[in-house]
């Protein structure tokens, strides 16, 4: 697989991932992530805008939410790993069709 490809992959992973997982994640690092990396937060609101969450998740990120035990350092801490994270085989086990049609594809 070509460089482009597996980066286009990634991103796809990483967007699905927060997506699903804006409600385990600590409010004020959901909000650190989408201010750091905007162009994460724009895909990200492509899907939220259908759930009753959007509003909170929206107004958090505008107003740079901080939860009381906020630390900055761990904060700055989880944004990279969840950037930089390989959640390509979450992206996959999630949806057997794109598997099926990667393992076609690239194999």
């Amino acid at each position: 697989m070509n460089k482009r490809m597996y980066k286009k992959l990634l991103k796809e992973a990483r967007i699905d991932w927060l997506f699903n997982h804006y409600g385990t994640i600590k409010r004020g690092v959901y909000a650190d992530y989408m201010n750091r990396y905007p162009k994460d937060w724009k895909e990200v609101r492509k899907y939220l805008k259908h759930t009753r969450v959007f509003k909170q998740v929206n107004r958090d990120v505008h107003t740079h939410y901080k939860h009381p035990d906020y630390d900055e350092k761990d904060s700055f801490l989880k944004c990279i790993k969840i950037r930089f994270a390989n959640l390509i085989d979450y992206y996959f086990e999630k949806d057997i069709i794109n598997r099926t049609l990667f393992n076609l594809c690239f194999d």
